[in-house]
């Protein structure tokens, strides 16, 4: 293109995929200054680029770390495709690395006895560090771990005799969420309603209590767990009141079959002791039998072995400029999370992972270009806590098994599709 500007004959070339359309000139065309307006309107389209030092670093900033400013996040795209930053030779896959932190949380128990709160410890929450996997990986594996791992729960509730306050139907939505321990991969999954179709059965006679001696008879002992609740308030003669509260301890669990021998080690009961069931008068009495079936929690979430499974990116704060004296006190000080300390009158980085993103440090003008907030990429903080049914540990490994049977599952449908469609094309070939 070639135009006349103060005089002088200045050639400048285009790169042939830039088309411009006559709405892009906000100024005719016969006018002077339109070559330096189209000079500097091309200017981004060449951006000028990094040194061999400086791209290396710059690439795995906008690779590897979401930035989070005050208005929005930044570059929080992933890069899955295998090409990408290839001119700059960065590596493009890595194998995935779990790190296990394990915590012992305390927890506040109430002792009916001494009738105090305990402070105990439990295993039941653990923290994993899980490194180069995508967002769709991370999501699969809390989705499964909530909806697709497998445990006992009970199903079905026979109530023969409920005279307490609570209804029939809000006392068995009561006892289907406790948590029961027993191990789920010494059961199957029923097939059918059979426990329904048996129940109808048992209870059709003249006596509906005689399912009590008939009914485990029927059922097979790798499909069902059955557990009895037999509770009745009573006034002693000195005036005491006795067994006004029924709580999980009350379920006696009842084997039949094998089932006693193969749970000698760990017998089946409820997974905590002190969750209250029902409070009862004197006169009043629950006599009621529980069945537990195998399931998930895409079913109900009283199957879920999980209280909470959440992941999050891992935290990265940088200081841009340094801070210190009355800046840095000022900064620890607004901190809700406590992440900042002081060093020789100097701001650090002391707490990194509690950092949950407020923002709180940058909020104020000038601050976002003293501190710079990032997330890492492919970098996900696992939080695992379990109901008591599972360690964490285990909940996680099984997770892992159940996303290993899908991907191995769909690669078979996969393939067998393929040989179909080959042998369809080598018939068609024998035909013609």
């Amino acid at each position: 293109l070639c135009l006349l500007h103060h005089h002088h004959h200045i050639t400048l070339s285009l790169h042939s995929q830039f088309h411009f359309h006559a709405d892009f000139f906000p100024f005719h065309p016969d006018k002077n200054y339109l070559l330096s307006f189209l000079f500097f309107r091309t200017i981004p389209f060449y951006p000028k680029m990094p040194s061999k030092d400086q791209s290396g670093s710059a690439v795995n900033k906008i690779r590897d770390f979401l930035r989070v400013d005050n208005d929005a996040p930044k570059h929080t795209r992933s890069f899955a495709y295998h090409s990408s930053f290839q001119q700059e030779h960065q590596p493009q896959t890595t194998a995935p690395k779990i790190t296990v932190k394990q915590l012992k949380k305390t927890q506040k128990h109430y002792n009916l006895e001494k009738e105090r709160f305990d402070e105990i410890e439990t295993d039941e929450e653990m923290l994993l560090d899980v490194e180069n996997i995508t967002p769709a990986m991370a999501n699969a594996l809390r989705r499964i771990m909530i909806a697709e791992v497998p445990t006992m729960a009970v199903h079905y509730v026979v109530i023969n005799r409920n005279t307490s306050i609570l209804k029939d139907e809000i006392l068995a939505h009561r006892l289907g969420l406790i948590p029961i321990l027993a191990d789920p991969s010494k059961f199957r999954f029923k097939s059918g309603d059979t426990m329904k179709k048996t129940l109808i059965e048992v209870q059709s006679g003249p006596n509906r209590v005689v399912h009590n001696r008939e009914l485990p008879s029927k059922l097979y002992e790798t499909e069902t767990i059955l557990f009895q609740l037999k509770v009745k308030c009573k006034r002693t003669s000195g005036g005491k009141i006795v067994n006004s509260q029924v709580f999980s301890r009350d379920l006696k669990w009842v084997p039949f079959g094998n089932q006693a021998e193969t749970f000698t080690e760990r017998p089946i009961r409820a997974v905590h002791d002190d969750i209250l069931i029902a409070k009862l008068a004197p006169g009043q009495e629950l006599d009621i039998d529980l069945y537990c079936e195998k399931g998930t929690g895409a079913d109900h979430a009283k199957f879920s072995p999980v209280a909470t499974a959440t992941y999050r990116l891992l935290p990265h704060i940088e200081f841009k400029q340094t801070v210190r004296g009355n800046d840095a006190k000022y900064l620890v000080q607004k901190c809700p999370m406590r992440v900042f300390d002081i060093e020789d009158d100097v701001a650090v980085v002391a707490n990194q992972r509690h950092c949950t993103m407020c923002r709180e440090c940058i909020r104020e003008d000038g601050w976002e270009n003293k501190i710079g907030l990032f997330r890492k990429k492919q970098h996900f903080i696992f939080s695992i806590e379990s109901t008591g049914i599972m360690t964490p540990s285990e909940i996680f490994k099984m997770a892992l098994k159940v996303l290993y049977t899908k991907a191995y599952n769909q690669l078979k449908e996969i393939e067998a599709v393929e040989a179909t469609e080959i042998e369809e094309e080598e018939n068609v070939a024998t035909f013609k």
